[in-house]
């Protein structure tokens, strides 16, 4: 279980982060034109090929994302700046979530794997530990896809230690009675508030 969204705003927390991951950078929201001919969420041969087609330029950076009161999630990405100078995303997302919250960086993208960061929202334990299984998660997965090509699934034996990961993440969830506040934006993408939609 992950509430994973595009942050509805950039507070404090998160402008420190991004000075700190993209130091003299600014977060910009950017709305998602999913082109249909592109691959979800296979953004570098998608700004390639926007490039070639109408000129323009790659921008690399990275996709920012926030669980409520988890985590956020800085996932590298690419987006394509028009002739005009304007950053567009038209890769499809499989959230289908309409806006991104983007960050430019100076970290290219040459063809090796760049790890997606993670930082906890807040210093309790649980909260740490659920960082933690989540990057252990993301490395076991690298070194698998990195080892044996990019594949849907893993192998059932090679699949073992995420599944045990992912069942001590869910259970600290419950220990915490892991639900989103009614402030925050609600997990089904509508980008409406909890108590608005489904917290009803």
């Amino acid at each position: 279980m992950t509430f994973l969204q595009t942050p509805a705003r950039i507070s404090e927390t998160l402008e420190a982060l991004c000075e700190k991951v993209s130091p003299g950078n600014k977060p910009e929201f950017i709305e998602v034109e999913p082109n249909p001919k592109f691959i979800p969420d296979n953004c570098y041969p998608n700004v390639e090929e926007l490039v070639a087609a109408n000129g323009g330029s790659s921008e690399f950076g990275w996709a920012i994302y926030e669980w409520p009161r988890v985590w956020f999630e800085f996932q590298h990405h690419a987006v394509w700046r028009d002739p005009d100078g304007k950053l567009r995303d038209q890769t499809p997302r499989a959230d289908n979530e309409s806006v991104a919250l983007f960050l430019p960086a100076d970290v290219p993208y040459s063809g090796d794997h760049i790890d997606t960061q993670w930082f906890p929202a807040s210093d309790s334990t649980e909260i740490l530990r659920i960082t933690e299984i989540q990057k252990e998660i993301n490395d076991l997965k690298a070194a698998y896809f990195n080892k044996v090509g990019f594949t849907s699934t893993m192998d059932d034996e090679s699949a073992k230690p995420v599944i045990a990961l992912e069942h001590e993440k869910a259970q600290i969830l419950a220990m915490m009675n892991y639900m989103p506040s009614r402030n925050d934006l609600c997990p089904c993408m509508s980008r409406k508030k909890f108590k608005h939609c489904h917290g009803r």
